[in-house]
C-alpha cells in the first residue's frame, strides 16, 4: 500500500501543478492600447481586474466607494461603463424627483448609474414591493424616461444606434436626446428626452419609423377626445394618456379602469373611437 502511495505523490502533486498553472494561463489579459485607453479615462482607477463578456473587454475597478464596469471594442473604443452607487449620489433632482413619486414608499435595492456611447446618461433605480420588481429608469435632470420590469445588470450591455436611426432623430427631433436604444420584439425603440418630455421613437428592422408615442396628461387632450370620455366612458377612472404620431396621422390612447373592467380605448383627434381593448 504504501508503494502504491508514494507512486501516486508524483502524480497527484504534477496534477495540481497542471491545474494552478491552467488557472494562471486563464488569467485574462487586455491588449495594451486597451489597457491605455482605460487608464487614460480613469486616471484613479484601483483594485482592476480584466474579462471578456459578450465580445467586450470589460475593465472592473474601484473608484474611492464606487466600484464600476467599463466595456471596450476589440479596437479599443469605449462603449459603455456602468457603475454602482448609493442613492446619496445620485443628482438633487432624481432624489427629490423619486422621494416625491408613486415609488417613494418601495424598497430600494440597487442604484445604478448608466453611461453609453451616443446616448445621455441614464440612472437606474431598482425597486420592488411584492410582488413587483421595477427599473426606474432616470434623466439626471429628474425626469423619469421609463419605468419597466426589473432586467438584471447582465441585460444593461452596450448599443451600437444605428446611423439612419440618429439621423432620423436629428432631423426630425432636433432638441431630442437619446437616453437609450433597445431591441423589443421586432422593432427597436429609441427613447429620447425633448424638454421635459421622454418620447419613445419606434422603427422597424430596417429602421423605417413606425411611430413616436409619449405620455400626457388627459387634461391636455383635444377637447372631443375629453367629450368622447365623459359621455361615452362615465363612471370610468381615467390611468393614462398617451399621444402617438405614425405615418398614417395621430391618435391618443386613454387607460380606464371601471369596477367592472379594464380597457384601452383608442381615440382620433376628433373624439371617434378608433380602437378598444379589454385588458
Amino acid at each position: 500500500m504504501k508503494a502504491k502511495l508514494l507512486l501516486c505523490l508524483p502524480l497527484l502533486c504534477s496534477f495540481v501543478l497542471l491545474c494552478s498553472c491552467k488557472d494562471d494561463d486563464d488569467k485574462f489579459s487586455p491588449s495594451s492600447n486597451i489597457e491605455d485607453e482605460f487608464h487614460t479615462r480613469y486616471p484613479n482607477a484601483k483594485d482592476v481586474s480584466w474579462d471578456s463578456e459578450n465580445g467586450y473587454t470589460v475593465a472592473k475597478f474601484r473608484q474611492g466607494t464606487e466600484y464600476s464596469q467599463a466595456w471596450f471594442t476589440g479596437n479599443a473604443l469605449w462603449v459603455m461603463t456602468n457603475t454602482a452607487i448609493q442613492f446619496p449620489a445620485l443628482p438633487q433632482a432624481i432624489q427629490d424627483s423619486y422621494n416625491g413619486s408613486y415609488y417613494a414608499d418601495w424598497n430600494i435595492d440597487d442604484v445604478m448609474r448608466l453611461e453609453r456611447i451616443d446616448t445621455k446618461m441614464l440612472y437606474i433605480i431598482e425597486v420592488d414591493k411584492d410582488p413587483y420588481s421595477l427599473d426606474l429608469q432616470y434623466a439626471s435632470n429628474g425626469i423619469l424616461i421609463n419605468v419597466i420590469p426589473h432586467q438584471s445588470d447582465e441585460l444593461y450591455l452596450p448599443v451600437t444606434i444605428p446611423q439612419e436611426v440618429k439621423d432620423y432623430i436629428s432631423a426630425k427631433y432636433p432638441a431630442g436626446e437619446i437616453m437609450q436604444y433597445s431591441k423589443i420584439g421586432y422593432d427597436y425603440v429609441a427613447d429620447i428626452l425633448e424638454g421635459v418630455t421622454p418620447m419613445h421613437v419606434v422603427f422597424d428592422k430596417n429602421y423605417n419609423w413606425l411611430r413616436t408615442y409619449w405620455e400626457v396628461y388627459y387634461i391636455n387632450l383635444p377637447q372631443p377626445v375629453k367629450d368622447s370620455v365623459t359621455t361615452n366612458y362615465a363612471g370610468y377612472k381615467v390611468l393614462f394618456s398617451r399621444q402617438v404620431e405614425s405615418p398614417s396621422g395621430t391618435t391618443y390612447i386613454v387607460r380606464m379602469v371601471s369596477a367592472a373592467k379594464e380597457t384601452e380605448i383608442t381615440f382620433d383627434p376628433d373624439g371617434n373611437v378608433v380602437a378598444e381593448k379589454d385588458l
